[in-house]
């Protein structure tokens, strides 16, 4: 589970690993696109499925399925339609006007939003984990729901959304839009991009909090045969908590059900689909241009007079010494499996709440994570997994700007 960018160092990395002969580089124009000439897509797929009792189970219970849920109460009995350029599919891939109470409901039954790109680059690497670039998509999906009684009376939309991919198998996807704050019925407002709708998980993982605790796959790269390629499975989780959706989607909400809360994307290229060449020799250079001459020196005006000294400032109080910072925190790693610690430290740096976090050592990341209270679950990455971790570490909550030193022995 991820929430930050990876060392600048990694990147690089990764980019010399995507200059193999399965590396290309997609671009898409500023121009205007629809979905069917598309070079590059975004779908957004989800169950249509809302079991009764979710919250204990968690097993079908997405959010399309909430917001068209026909049954009085507990359904929100709205709609789900798509428009300005995106498109929308149903179960069997034949396009479909909206999805509403009498559409087909139930495991299975996906429904398939598609954005087409408009700007941007995307870099395709030899695993789902190595794509990286930034794409612009054009489109507005909504989720409508009636006023009370009729409904739970709100309005959400998704509008073109802008998917960043950073190449070490984390992501986010950010969009503008409206959203219902208020109370039901109430009036929706506008939100914007300054903050990422979605993290996109491109490596797979574990949920954060039940009732769902099974890891979920990676995303999965495929050549097809037509020529053309996709990134799909792609896991969406709840990174900026009430900027869209409602309180109760808390953050890293989505794989904590299954299937996922709001289901799954994939990002689709076309054959052909502008194909990087390699670099073509580089020109002989052009000749030297003349020497220009060089301008006159303007004349040195006069020192002007020297001021008198003003009179000397009372001394300054002597400040008082500054407080000790806070001593670290020890810990002792309880289990090491595979690329999973246990740790548990002698006190909670963050409080009792569970949070995302990230540990390094100068500068440099090491291992993703959560901590609750005094336990400290983390994650390392499969190439630089050591069999132990120990000494000291800078422990900072993901997304935030709190951090602590821990000493793991």
């Amino acid at each position: 589970m991820k929430k930050a960018h990876r060392a600048a160092s990694k990147h690089a990395v990764r980019a010399r690993r995507t200059a193999t002969a399965l590396a290309a580089t997609v671009l898409t124009t500023a121009a205007a696109a629809s979905s069917a000439s598309a070079a590059v897509t975004l779908e957004w797929t989800q169950e249509n499925a809302f079991a009764s009792g979710c919250s204990g189970s968690g097993v079908n219970c997405t959010w399309l399925g909430h917001v068209t849920n026909p049954a009085v109460g507990p359904g929100a009995r709205g709609t789900a339609t798509a428009s300005d350029g995106a498109t929308l599919t149903g179960p069997d891939g034949s396009p479909v006007a909206q999805v509403d109470g009498t559409s087909a409901r139930g495991a299975g039954q996906d429904f398939t939003f598609g954005y087409p790109a408009v700007a941007g680059a995307l870099t395709i690497g030899s695993t789902a984990a190595e794509w990286e670039g930034e794409l612009e998509f054009d489109g507005r999906v909504s989720f409508v729901a009636p006023a009370p009684p009729a409904g739970h009376g709100f309005t959400i939309t998704v509008d073109d959304p802008r998917v960043v991919l950073n190449g070490d198998g984390t992501g986010f996807l950010y969009a503008t839009g409206l959203h219902t704050p208020g109370v039901p019925g109430s009036e929706p407002i506008a939100y914007d991009n300054s903050a990422a709708v979605w993290e996109l998980d491109l490596d797979g993982g574990v949920p954060a909090g039940g009732p769902i605790t099974d890891a979920y796959p990676p995303a999965a790269w495929q050549l097809h045969a037509d020529g053309t390629q996709s990134l799909s499975g792609i896991v969406p989780m709840i990174e900026t908590a009430e900027h869209v959706f409602p309180a109760n989607y808390t953050a890293d909400s989505g794989p904590n059900r299954d299937p996922n809360i709001f289901g799954s994307f994939a990002i689709e290229v076309a054959a052909g689909a502008g194909t990087g060449g390699p670099a073509g020799p580089a020109g002989p250079a052009g000749p030297s241009g003349p020497v220009g001459a060089t301008g006159p020196v303007g004349p040195i005006g006069p020192a002007g007079p020297k001021g008198d000294a003003g009179p000397a400032g009372p001394k300054g109080a002597t400040g008082s010494r500054g407080k000790r910072g806070p001593r670290g925190f020890r810990g002792k790693v309880r289990k090491v499996a595979k690329r999973t610690q246990l740790v548990r430290l002698e006190r909670a740096p963050f409080g009792r709440s569970a949070r995302r976090v990230r540990l390094s050592r100068n500068g440099k990341p090491l291992a993703s994570g959560q901590i609750e209270g005094r336990t400290l679950r983390l994650s390392l990455p499969a190439a630089t997994a050591p069999k132990r971790l120990s000494g000291r570490y800078i422990l900072r909550v993901a997304g935030g700007d709190r951090r602590v030193v821990v000493e793991l022995t």
